[in-house]
Order: structure tokens, then sequence, then C-alpha cells
């Protein structure tokens, strides 16, 4: 039985998330403002959390949690940044 869609978009899907984890974790100020301006944000987030979970990077992990956490706080409550920051929180556990 072959799958319903091509090995490559498989590949191709893995490595996509891989290297937005990585762009979230290494210039989190840059990825934040990108997500609060997506139209597809929960699916961008889903993505997001897939390649953190492919990602070992500890250190890297608990400073995007710690930036995503005082953004939350520093964001006017009702803002669209507060809710990313709480749509972040809860769906990356953390």
């Amino acid at each position: 039985m072959s799958p319903s869609f091509p090995f490559s978009a498989i590949v191709g899907q893995h490595e996509m998330k891989l290297a937005l984890a990585s762009i979230a974790l290494r210039n989190t100020s840059l990825m934040l403002p990108i997500l609060d301006k997506r139209a597809d944000r929960a699916s961008a987030i889903e993505l997001l959390a897939e390649g953190f979970d492919m990602l070992e990077e500890d250190l890297d992990k608990e400073r995007f949690f710690a930036l995503v956490r005082r953004t939350y706080w520093a964001s006017a409550q009702g803002s669209p940044s507060r809710d990313l920051m709480q749509t972040l929180i809860g769906k990356l556990d953390f």
C-alpha cells in the first residue's frame, strides 16, 4: 500500500519543522512577530511544537520559553501579542 503523499513531502516537512524550531530558538525576537502576523497561527505553532520535540537543545528551549513568558507578562491583557504568548505557552507545554 503506497502512502497518500510522496516520501519527499515527509522529508521536506521534517526538515521544515527542524528549521522552524532552530530559527525560533536562535532568534526568538524574530520569530515571535512572524507568528503574531500569521493567519494560520495554529498550524505554524503546531509545526513549531513538532520541531521542538525533535530538538535536544534544552538550554536554547528554556531561553525561548523565558522570552515568551516575559513577553506575555509585558503585553497588555487582551492584546494580540499576549494572546499569541498564551497560545505558545499552552501548546508548547511550558
